[in-house]
């Protein structure tokens, strides 16, 4: 099975590097002065030669071709015009034909690799398996540092179900010295192929693969194209300290043009982004967007980070732009959802969910936001039902979707809308997969408390919890209750001071009212009343207001 993976791999980059150079300009063959034949013939290849690129022009291959014919016939020690025609022989799929355009040249003592590399593809296109393979190895041959000639053999191995002397001919170019950059490039490339394709080869080809790539960027290239792909073969590899300067001198020296310069800041971006320095990549992308002001790839990226940021307005108007572009993204739609619940925006969030809703089959993701947003919106009824269609949808087809952190919502979720049991069972369920989960520890720990059962797992599971994050305020408060639940007043009063302390920036009511119940069971009704009007201010309750009311009227005030 490898070996058909290979196969395909390595026709992808036959095909790009045997015809690399075949669509030479539009001008002219070129004419050499020993070449043998007469004048007049020379004159005739040209005449047929532009005639046919009149026809090509005129949108008439089929009448080109013929004259590409008759030029190889008149000018047949021409190479540069034969390889040409070979070309156009290949685009219009007449193999047999161009590989005789070929054979005929091949004989010639001046035939270069490139020339016998084309014609040993042909040759295996042609199922002429052992002529495919003498004539790609003559190539190598001909001209060892020629990379062409080592593509066209490994191809014609996997072709053949020989594929295993695949990493010989790789390794045998590996070992070419004095080598050009282009080749080195070329070369990495292939063994990057190679290594993500094939499981068994990867190690050894990744690590081939990086070598060349060195070896190159120490021999340097002034051409940008060339450096480009030097720079997406390492961050291939993930050499991103290697690739990362490449792309940033790119950006300086290549002149102002969308396409090469998008690549770069595209491939640049990403590398920063994989690096998690979204600050870098942003303004990168945002000078695509210049260019490019409908690229719905681009608004997603940056909808991405400023989500990742908490910047949910930026991302809210990012995803919007998407799905004006292009209607029919679906994760648009639920990237918009989620910014929209991160700004506390649940009602829009429902919106934008209903029109997906309209649009596309019910999947995990439109039902788990919806339950959110339910929930944000305390229409529990919906949120539970949506929450259950999430999971049966996830189970369904998959289930690496029902980690602890759903669970976790789930049960909360059901706590909530006073389904104990419910909430019980998905929380166990949530430390079940997720064992160190200290929010669920806390959270199932506080639910028991706060009604009275199972009181030593509660202490157990928020002890657990504060060793994990001991200033937690939270956690605090949870562990100052169970004790006081537990008739231990004096113990909890330590735990519910730490709370208070570590609550300056985010005060919460529930947490003076647990201290002022403290203080009453110690008998001091004075800071008992003090703790809940504090409870009071942050929080209004007719619970608590209860509770001071019920004081003599000296300790209200």
């Amino acid at each position: 099975m490898w070996f058909s993976y290979c196969t395909a791999v390595l026709q992808t980059a036959t095909l790009a590097i045997l015809l690399a150079g075949c669509s030479s300009p539009r001008s002219r063959p070129a004419v050499h002065a020993d070449r043998p034949g007469s004048r007049q013939d020379v004159v005739e290849a040209h005449a047929r030669y532009a005639s046919a690129v009149v026809a090509e022009v005129d949108g008439a291959p089929e009448k080109a071709l013929p004259d590409y014919l008759k030029a190889v016939e008149n000018d047949p020690a021409n190479e540069d015009l034969v390889l040409e025609v070979f070309e156009r022989l290949v685009q219009s799929r007449q193999l047999a034909q161009a590989a005789g355009v070929l054979e005929r040249f091949a004989a010639s003592p001046k035939a270069s690799a490139i020339l016998f590399s084309r014609l040993g593809w042909a040759y295996g296109q042609l199922g002429k398996t052992q002529p495919a393979i003498d004539t790609s190895r003559k190539a190598i041959q001909r001209d060892p540092r020629a990379l062409s000639g080592y593509q066209s053999l490994s191809l014609n191995y996997f072709q053949s179900k020989q594929g295993g002397r695949v990493p010989a001919v790789l390794e045998e170019a590996f070992k070419v010295s004095g080598t050009d950059p282009d080749f080195l490039v070329g070369l990495g490339e292939l063994f990057v192929s190679l290594g993500a394709q094939v499981p068994e080869c990867r190690a050894v080809a990744r690590g081939r693969a990086a070598q060349v790539f060195h070896r190159a960027f120490r021999l340097g290239t002034p051409d940008p194209q060339l450096r480009i792909r030097l720079a997406d073969g390492l961050f291939a590899l993930g050499k991103d300290e290697d690739a990362a300067p490449i792309y940033q001198v790119l950006l300086k020296d290549l002149p102002e043009g969308p396409l090469l310069r998008n690549h770069v800041r595209e491939r640049l971006a990403n590398l920063y982004l994989r690096g998690r320095d979204p600050k870098q990549a942003a303004p990168l992308l945002e000078e695509m967007l210049r260019e490019n002001p409908t690229d719905a790839q681009t608004y997603y990226l940056l909808g991405g980070i400023a989500y990742g940021e908490k910047k949910f307005a930026e991302a809210e108007g990012f995803y919007s732009k998407i799905i004006l572009l292009q209607p029919d993204f679906e994760p648009a739609y639920y990237d918009l959802a989620a910014a929209r619940l991160g700004a506390n925006q649940g009602r829009e969030a429902l919106a934008v969910l209903g029109q997906a809703r309209t649009k596309f089959k019910t999947g995990f993701l439109l039902e788990y936001l919806s339950a959110t947003a339910w929930v944000g919106q305390k229409d529990y009824t919906n949120g539970l039902a949506a929450f259950t269609a999430a999971e049966v949808i996830a189970r369904a087809r998959s289930t690496n979707r029902l980690d602890g952190f759903f669970y976790f919502q789930f049960g909360a979720a059901c706590e909530r809308a006073g389904q104990y049991a419910e909430a019980e069972k998905h929380l166990e369920h949530c430390l079940e997969l997720a064992p160190g989960f200290n929010e669920a520890k806390n959270y199932l720990g506080y639910m028991w408390a706060d009604r009275g059962r199972n009181l030593q797992r509660a202490r157990n599971l928020i002890e657990q919890a504060l060793r994990g994050e001991p200033k937690n305020m939270a956690y605090l408060d949870s562990m100052g209750w169970v004790l006081f639940k537990l008739n231990e007043p004096r113990p909890a009063l330590k735990y519910l001071l730490k709370a208070v302390q570590f609550a300056e920036a985010e005060e919460d009511g529930s947490v003076w009212d647990h201290l002022g119940e403290v203080y009453a069971a110690l008998g001091d009704e004075k800071k008992a009343c003090e703790a809940w009007r504090k409870s009071l201010a942050l929080e209004p309750s007719d619970k608590v207001r209860k509770k001071i009311e019920a004081r003599p009227p000296n300790l209200q005030r």
